[in-house]
This record gives structure tokens, C-alpha cells and sequence, in this order.
């Protein structure tokens, strides 16, 4: 540059005329890399304000999905406690039923009464037979022989 201050420099001077093309080229250059860093650093800040509502929208996702977790465990305990609930009542219902019916079938029936009380004898369901079933052992050798035995009198009446 400073070959060039002390000179008279014209228009038709070789020097003078590279000297500003280069210049011109070079602000057009740089000119033209501001703007594209200007675009880079414009886009590496909307690129960090959705990083952070990214960030905001993942921590109400995590809140929200919590927040469901902690419904859905309630809505669960709440339905295991109305399942219980409802099997209880059948057992009771059922209980209060069978009570019923047996006192029912009681009171159908006919019963003796002892100084004003009612006696009833009811057998247990699960009770079975008094005695077993006759097997054909059994009946063989309860089958005495004609011969032997005698009718009782009971016997007779019965058959006349």
C-alpha cells in the first residue's frame, strides 16, 4: 500500500487496476462468508432453543408417563380391592342362601316338640350312608339257608 501512496495513481495504471479488482474480490469474498457464518450461527441458535423445548417436551413426557404409571397402579389396587369386595359378597350371598334354604327345609319339615321346643335331627350333608352298600361277599354270607332258619312271626304277617 504504500508503494502506492506516494505514486499518482490513474485510472489506466496496471497497478492500481489489479490492486482493486483483487481488493474487490476479496470484500465480495468475505462478504459472502460473513453471510454464510451469520446463517450458521442464525441456525446453531433456533437449533439450540428447540434443543431446549425438546428437552421441555421430554420432561412433560416423563411426567406425564409417571403420572400414568401412577394412575394405572391405583386403577389396578382399585380393581383388585373391588374384586375382592365382590367375592366376598358372593361367599356371603351364598352363605346367607344356603342358611336359608336349611332352614327352610327345617322348618318344612315336621318336628317333635319337647316342652315347647322344637327338636330337629338333621344330618350333616357330607355324612353318608350309616352303612356301607351291601357287596356280594356280604350278601352270600348274610343269605343263611332255608333250611336252618326260621321265619320270624313279623316275617309272616307281613307275607300273609
Amino acid at each position: 500500500m504504500q508503494t502506492l501512496e506516494g505514486q499518482t495513481l490513474t485510472e489506466d495504471d496496471l497497478t492500481l487496476v489489479f490492486m482493486t479488482r483483487y481488493l474487490l474480490a476479496w470484500m465480495n469474498a468475505m462478504t459472502s462468508r460473513t453471510e454464510r457464518l451469520k446463517k450458521c450461527i442464525r441456525r446453531a441458535e433456533e437449533a439450540e432453543v428447540q434443543i431446549r423445548q425438546l428437552r421441555v417436551q421430554v420432561t412433560e413426557a416423563h411426567t406425564r408417563a409417571t403420572a400414568a404409571e401412577n394412575r394405572e397402579a391405583i386403577v389396578v389396587e382399585s380393581l383388585k380391592l373391588a374384586e375382592d369386595r365382590h367375592t366376598q359378597q358372593l361367599k356371603d350371598a351364598y352363605l346367607v342362601t344356603q342358611a336359608k334354604r336349611k332352614m327352610i327345609t327345617v322348618d318344612s319339615q315336621q318336628h317333635p316338640v319337647l316342652d315347647g321346643i322344637p327338636v330337629t335331627f338333621a344330618r350333616k350333608p357330607d355324612e353318608g350312608l350309616l352303612a356301607p352298600p351291601p357287596t356280594k361277599a356280604s350278601r352270600e354270607a348274610s343269605k343263611p339257608d332255608a333250611a336252618e332258619e326260621e321265619p320270624l312271626p313279623l316275617t309272616l304277617m307281613a307275607k300273609e
